[in-house]
Protein backbone atom coordinates (compact mmCIF):
# COMPACT_ATOMS: atom_id res chain seq x y z
CA UNK A 1 0.00 0.00 0.00
CA UNK A 2 1.36 3.34 -1.00
CA UNK A 3 0.63 6.01 1.71
CA UNK A 4 0.33 9.73 0.98
CA UNK A 5 1.11 12.43 3.10
CA UNK A 6 -1.36 14.77 3.19
CA UNK A 7 -1.49 18.28 4.79
CA UNK A 8 -4.68 20.12 5.13
CA UNK A 9 -5.71 23.58 6.62
CA UNK A 10 -9.73 23.06 7.37
CA UNK A 11 -11.80 26.20 8.24
CA UNK A 12 -14.89 24.38 8.21
CA UNK A 13 -15.86 21.37 10.12
CA UNK A 14 -14.03 18.34 8.51
CA UNK A 15 -15.78 15.50 7.09
CA UNK A 16 -16.02 12.77 9.54
CA UNK A 17 -17.22 10.38 6.58
CA UNK A 18 -15.58 9.86 3.40
CA UNK A 19 -17.11 7.46 0.14
CA UNK A 20 -15.02 5.94 -1.66
CA UNK A 21 -16.70 4.05 -4.89
CA UNK A 22 -14.42 1.40 -5.46
CA UNK A 23 -14.35 -1.20 -8.50
CA UNK A 24 -11.35 -2.90 -7.07
CA UNK A 25 -8.89 -1.94 -10.03
CA UNK A 26 -5.44 -0.52 -9.54
CA UNK A 27 -7.03 3.13 -9.97
CA UNK A 28 -9.51 2.01 -7.08
CA UNK A 29 -6.72 0.76 -4.79
CA UNK A 30 -4.34 4.27 -5.36
CA UNK A 31 -7.85 6.39 -4.37
CA UNK A 32 -8.89 4.12 -1.60
CA UNK A 33 -4.55 4.69 -0.11
CA UNK A 34 -5.17 8.38 -0.79
CA UNK A 35 -8.11 8.39 0.82
CA UNK A 36 -6.79 6.74 3.88
CA UNK A 37 -4.31 9.83 3.62
CA UNK A 38 -6.84 11.95 3.77
CA UNK A 39 -8.70 10.13 6.93
CA UNK A 40 -6.07 10.35 8.75
CA UNK A 41 -5.00 13.89 8.14
CA UNK A 42 -8.55 14.32 9.50
CA UNK A 43 -9.83 12.03 11.56
CA UNK A 44 -12.67 10.85 9.23
CA UNK A 45 -13.50 7.78 8.57
CA UNK A 46 -13.71 5.80 5.43
CA UNK A 47 -17.13 4.42 3.43
CA UNK A 48 -16.27 1.95 0.57
CA UNK A 49 -18.75 1.20 -1.79
CA UNK A 50 -18.90 -1.35 -4.34
CA UNK A 51 -21.78 -0.58 -7.10
CA UNK A 52 -22.14 -3.60 -9.53
CA UNK A 53 -24.67 -4.03 -12.22
CA UNK A 54 -25.23 -7.64 -12.46
CA UNK A 55 -25.46 -9.31 -15.78
CA UNK A 56 -29.43 -9.77 -14.93
CA UNK A 57 -33.17 -9.42 -16.41
CA UNK A 58 -35.44 -7.20 -14.62
CA UNK A 59 -38.78 -8.42 -14.49
CA UNK A 60 -41.54 -6.26 -14.23
CA UNK A 61 -42.05 -6.36 -10.66
CA UNK A 62 -38.48 -4.88 -10.39
CA UNK A 63 -36.99 -8.14 -9.10
CA UNK A 64 -33.64 -9.57 -10.36
CA UNK A 65 -33.27 -13.35 -11.71
CA UNK A 66 -30.19 -14.43 -13.24
CA UNK A 67 -29.63 -17.50 -14.74
CA UNK A 68 -29.66 -20.44 -12.45
CA UNK A 69 -30.27 -18.49 -9.07
CA UNK A 70 -26.09 -17.21 -9.18
CA UNK A 71 -27.58 -13.83 -7.78
CA UNK A 72 -26.12 -15.41 -3.85
CA UNK A 73 -23.25 -16.42 -5.17
CA UNK A 74 -22.25 -13.45 -6.75
CA UNK A 75 -23.04 -11.34 -4.13
CA UNK A 76 -21.15 -13.12 -1.88
CA UNK A 77 -18.02 -12.93 -4.24
CA UNK A 78 -18.35 -9.40 -4.16
CA UNK A 79 -18.51 -8.73 -0.41
CA UNK A 80 -15.84 -11.15 0.11
CA UNK A 81 -13.50 -8.90 -2.06
CA UNK A 82 -15.03 -5.87 -0.53
CA UNK A 83 -14.35 -7.07 3.18
CA UNK A 84 -10.80 -7.58 2.32
CA UNK A 85 -10.41 -4.21 1.50
CA UNK A 86 -12.24 -2.79 4.11
CA UNK A 87 -9.77 -4.98 6.66
CA UNK A 88 -6.66 -3.17 4.40
CA UNK A 89 -8.12 0.31 5.42
CA UNK A 90 -9.03 -0.99 9.27
CA UNK A 91 -4.91 -2.64 9.46
CA UNK A 92 -3.75 0.92 8.85
CA UNK A 93 -5.65 2.60 12.22
CA UNK A 94 -8.46 4.41 10.05
CA UNK A 95 -12.14 3.28 11.25
CA UNK A 96 -13.68 1.92 7.69
CA UNK A 97 -17.19 0.46 6.79
CA UNK A 98 -17.90 -1.07 3.64
CA UNK A 99 -21.34 -1.33 1.33
CA UNK A 100 -21.90 -3.51 -1.59
CA UNK A 101 -25.17 -2.11 -3.65
CA UNK A 102 -26.57 -3.79 -6.67
CA UNK A 103 -27.21 -1.16 -9.61
CA UNK A 104 -25.66 1.42 -12.14
CA UNK A 105 -22.65 3.16 -10.45
CA UNK A 106 -24.92 6.14 -12.13
CA UNK A 107 -27.59 5.46 -9.55
CA UNK A 108 -25.97 4.09 -6.66
CA UNK A 109 -22.76 6.37 -5.66
CA UNK A 110 -24.96 9.23 -5.09
CA UNK A 111 -27.66 8.30 -2.64
CA UNK A 112 -24.62 6.94 -0.60
CA UNK A 113 -23.13 10.03 -0.48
Amino acid sequence: MFYHTVSAKVTKAPPRRILVPVDFSSHSAASRDYAVAIARALGAEIHLLHAWNPLAWMLPNDELMLPGGQLPVVCDAWQGILDCWREVVQETGVSCTAHLEAGPASSTIAPNS
